[in-house]
């Protein structure tokens, strides 16, 4: 009976172990098309393996093999979004950035604009989002 009682303590702790945050890359195909028309959310798929020439590459904190917390994740164009996930969405604070220095910076909500400030390549406000609305 305590050899039973070790094994299955021993299953939980595994369990739970393997669901905690841990430091890591993960590769997707995540499509971006446009002014921030993404492939559906929660339709993008995490792999362990990529090629960073044709899949993006998130470099940060995972969980159940999706980034969950603090990351980057860099497109093979240049494009990178810094700051929080949740799930494998973006999703909390954070600046998406392009190669020719226009930014995104504020709040993302399950891969939305929500509150955000969008800047130009010069610096300049272009346009803002609030409650995932555009305001102007």
């Amino acid at each position: 009976m305590r050899h039973y009682l070790i094994i299955i303590i021993l299953l939980f702790s595994s369990l739970l172990v393997s669901c905690e945050k841990k430091e890591g890359i993960v590769y997707s195909k995540m499509r971006y098309f446009g002014t921030f028309q993404w492939s559906r959310p929660g339709n993008i798929s995490w792999r362990k393996l990529g090629d960073e020439k044709k899949d993006g590459k998130y470099v940060g904190e995972i969980e159940n093999g999706k980034p969950n917390g603090q990351g980057i994740f860099t497109f093979p164009d240049g494009r990178k979004y810094e700051g929080h996930f949740e799930k494998g969405e973006m999703h909390g604070q954070g600046i998406f950035t392009f190669p020719d220095r226009r930014k995104f910076s504020g709040e993302f909500r399950k891969h939305k604009l929500w509150n955000i400030t969008y800047y130009g390549k010069d610096g300049k406000i272009i346009r803002k989002w609030f409650n995932g609305e555009k305001v102007f």
